[in-house]
């Protein structure tokens, strides 16, 4: 009898115990890739003739492109999103960026898929929010954080 108390004991911190980690788990949000921060020589070489930026989407720390690139079905694309420290004399600052998508499909199917990244290492200390002017999207964005 104390054999089974035991045994049906141990269960019972087994299950209370995996329940806990599934719950914190869930609260995680991911965005994508992070952006980031390059030399004003790797930003001004930055291609962004081979898509055209059809939506932008702001969520808290994630921004999400949808493009539209020739190319087979997108799966093999790779994406980065990049920004410059050089700010000039604006105040407050304000960042420029540029999508560079690497796209080695030979296809001519036009194809759309929307790119996540993580703006986070655009935030700038001693400021609330910045303006984000995208290289191809004629309208302004503001990153509040």
């Amino acid at each position: 009898m104390k054999l089974n108390f035991s045994v049906l004991f141990v269960f019972m911190l087994l299950s209370i115990s995996c329940s806990q980690d599934d719950e914190d788990s869930s609260t995680e949000l991911a965005c994508g890739v992070d952006a980031m921060i390059t030399s004003e020589e790797n930003y001004n070489s930055i291609d962004t003739s081979n898509y055209s930026i059809i939506d932008v989407q702001l969520d808290g720390d994630c921004l999400k492109l949808t493009i539209s690139a020739s190319g087979c079905d997108g799966e093999s694309w790779e994406s980065y999103f990049y920004s410059v420290d050089a700010f000039y004399a604006v105040f407050p600052r304000q960042r420029v960026a540029k999508l560079e998508l690497i796209n080695n499909e030979a296809c001519l199917a036009v194809i759309e898929a929307t790119q996540e990244f993580d703006l986070t290492p655009f935030q700038l200390e001693g400021q609330s929010e910045v303006s984000i002017t995208i290289d191809g999207w004629d309208q302004q964005l503001v990153y509040e954080y």
